[in-house]
């Protein structure tokens, strides 16, 4: 159990570290990785807390995971979503696959079915920019509703501009 045992608590304030340390080339004691614990708020009854897990990349720490608030970034200590995926620089790339034949799969789901002549979406792939404020592009798939079934929109600016049905006819 690690404590900070202290009278004067604060939001933001350091719990503790778990860390990984060995001897590099030169005999040097190095922390190549460490996990930290981080009070975000100890308002009572409200109190928040994160975990933040750093690793060394060339002779530098960062925080490469972070868990706050339920959220979980990658490269990002303020997630905004369940999964929050950011690079430093350059494009961000995810891969989904394994060591067999068979593909990576990204799945959505939704728990809730759509009531008698309604369409809502099963999930959605967003091209954004502006943190989110922006939607110019998205891959909708729908469920439900008259006429098709289940469709495949593409909208533009939140308009769908054409959809495909799962008998391959298009709007």
């Amino acid at each position: 159990k690690l404590m900070k045992n202290t009278t004067s608590e604060g939001d933001g304030d350091e719990l503790g570290n778990l860390s990984f340390v060995g001897m590099n080339d030169n005999s040097d004691l190095i922390e190549y990785a460490f996990i930290r614990g981080v009070s975000d708020d100890v308002t009572d009854g409200t109190e928040d807390g994160a975990l933040h897990l750093y690793t060394r990349v060339n002779d530098s720490s960062s925080a490469r995971i972070s868990i706050v608030d339920g959220l979980v970034g990658i490269g990002t200590t303020g997630p905004e979503r369940k999964l929050h995926i950011t690079e430093a620089s350059g494009s961000t790339y995810v891969r989904i696959g394994n060591a067999l034949s068979d593909p990576g799969i990204l799945e959505f789901e939704a728990s809730r079915s759509p009531g008698a002549g309604q369409q809502h979406s099963m999930g959605e792939i967003r091209w954004s920019n502006n943190n989110f404020t922006n939607t110019p592009v998205s891959i909708v798939g729908y469920i439900g509703g008259s006429g098709a079934a289940q469709k495949l929109g593409v909208s533009f600016d939140g308009t769908e501009k054409f959809f495909v049905d799962q008998n391959g006819h298009g709007s």
